[in-house]
């Protein structure tokens, strides 16, 4: 019972993480109740970070340099 537990929670903070890292790219200040695009930008590779590396190689670069600016309420994505 103790493992089935582990797994679960396990499992469900996963998937918490997988809609809050999609969620900070696809939605919006109002919607989310705090800043969006922050954290995609911050010190820390989300999953879609890592699946545009695996698509698009030529980008390491690019997104290296934006991930070691510091977060600003300038650099955000603007709400829509």
């Amino acid at each position: 019972m103790q493992n089935m537990l582990r797994d679960f929670g396990m499992n469900l903070g996963i998937a918490f993480q997988l809609v809050d890292d999609l969620l900070d790219f696809t939605s919006t200040e109002d919607v989310l109740g705090k800043p969006a695009g922050a954290r995609p930008f911050g010190s820390k590779v989300s999953l879609p970070l890592i699946f545009l590396l695996q698509r698009e190689p030529e980008m390491r670069s690019a997104i290296q340099t934006v991930i070691a600016k510091p977060v600003t309420k300038a650099s955000r994505a603007p709400s829509c």
